[in-house]
């Protein structure tokens, strides 16, 4: 089952199983493994793969069985203690690898479906469920207003403890946490009362006076469970059009009694427990909303950051009969045009990236933009990896250069993970 804290929902009404008792593998398309009404996909590789740790742990449970002939399964199914946990021949969370962290079919699909045949589907990642109607309907149910039921069980949790703290000792709860890092648009911390560590709390983020985001201190910490007991009670939170010096003096306050947070250094334990990031919403950036569906989105990030670049340092691409290479602002077509080389500008656009050309009427309505308006730090540059290769904005930076009034401008640089989650060097 597992150590729950929060139930969100339990019923006992649904009907038999639509496949009882079957357990068969097919080969079409790639391989399914079913199970009653469960159905995983496999390639030929992670299914020889899962064989092969399958007939390892069948001899590893045979051999704990004979040394172990009292073990007794428990009569209530829901008796779970993590610390009488026995882990099979050391096969325990984190110590043994797939060759691949996410499975090859369908790493990130959430689907629902209803079937010619009457079936519903619910597809979790390369996991499938068969339904019947009146399951499903129950499924659908089930999930309807969980953020919701989420939110005011929190706010019911923080009311209650502060009315018992407040006609015990008549003043604010001690609070413990602290505001760890900032790092590009990425802030994270944590916060817990001292006399109940299992309150979640919403912590307002400040700058310049401003709040620019509210967020829940419930993401797990495994430094925080090790120190305190508990470790729910992290918080992160990506930002977006705010300005890097404003950043640099953000403030983290503890709702609603406004308690401020100190500034501090994340453990070692809590930096290797932060996951990547995966976007899907351009609005989370500052950046193109085109580029970002076509470039980041759904991606392995592990960090995004606006760095503050000169604008003589920054590269681009140009693309001729023999390739592309990487090259100066001075030399792409964009900054040579405004130079009155235009020729070289209408002749280059034939090699130009497809998916982000610009016309010599676009290009000056740019000038025209920049000119009257400046540079839009609700829409920067882009780079990557640290490269200091324009990946979007190529003629905003041509302008800008040429214009002469900024020396170094902020650029949004995105960081991904190669296939192992590290992050990624690009040479």
């Amino acid at each position: 089952m597992g150590d729950i804290d929060l139930l969100y929902h339990r019923s006992f009404d649904l009907s038999g199983p639509l496949m009882a008792g079957d357990y068969w593998v097919d080969i079409g398309e790639n391989i399914h493994l079913h199970l009653r009404d469960l159905r995983i996909e496999f390639t030929r590789g992670e299914f020889l793969e899962f064989l092969s740790h399958t007939a390892e742990l069948k001899q590893l449970f045979e051999e704990w069985s004979s040394a172990n002939p009292g073990w007794k399964e428990a009569q209530d199914p829901e008796a779970f203690n993590n610390k009488f946990v026995v882990w099979l021949g050391g096969y325990k969370p984190g110590s043994h690898k797939l060759k691949k962290a996410e499975a090859f079919y369908w790493p990130r699909r959430l689907s629902l479906e209803r079937n010619r045949n009457g079936t519903y589907h619910f597809h979790y990642r390369n996991l499938r469920v068969e339904l019947t109607k009146g399951d499903f309907q129950r499924l659908c149910k089930a999930f309807e207003g969980l953020e919701a039921f989420e939110r005011r069980h929190a706010e019911q949790a923080r009311s209650e403890f502060l009315r018992r703290h407040f006609a015990k000792e008549g003043a604010a709860p001690k609070f413990r946490g602290y505001l760890d890092d900032v790092q590009g648009l990425r802030v994270w911390g944590w916060v817990q009362a001292v006399d109940d560590p299992r309150i979640p709390w919403e912590v307002a983020l400040v700058a310049n006076g401003r709040v620019v985001a509210r967020v829940l201190a419930d993401h797990y910490r495994p430094d925080l469970e090790e120190k305190f007991g508990y470790g729910k009670s992290g918080f992160e939170a990506l930002l977006s059009g705010v300005e890097q010096r404003a950043l640099k003096e953000l403030k983290a306050f503890v709702l609603p009694l406004n308690i401020e947070l100190s500034r501090g250094s994340p453990p070692a334990s809590a930096e290797r427990a932060r996951p990547y990031l995966i976007l899907q919403d351009p609005a989370s950036l500052p950046i193109d909303p085109l580029f970002f569906n076509r470039f980041v989105k759904g991606k392995r990030l592990s960090r995004v950051e606006c760095l503050e670049v000169p604008l003589e340092g920054l590269k681009v691409h140009l693309y001729t009969p023999q390739g592309s290479r990487i090259a100066p602002i001075r030399e792409s077509p964009a900054y040579r045009y405004l130079c009155g080389d235009q020729d070289s500008y209408h002749s280059y656009r034939q090699y130009e990236n497809p998916l982000n050309q610009h016309s010599a009427e676009e290009h000056l309505e740019l000038v025209r933009s920049l000119t009257e308006n400046g540079y839009d730090t609700t829409c920067l540059l882009v780079m990557f990896d640290n490269d200091n290769i324009i990946r979007d904005g190529q003629h905003r930076a041509a302008i800008l250069l040429h214009q002469g009034k900024l020396k170094k401008i902020p650029v949004l640089n995105i960081c991904f993970c190669d296939k192992d989650g590290q992050e990624m060097v690009r040479e």
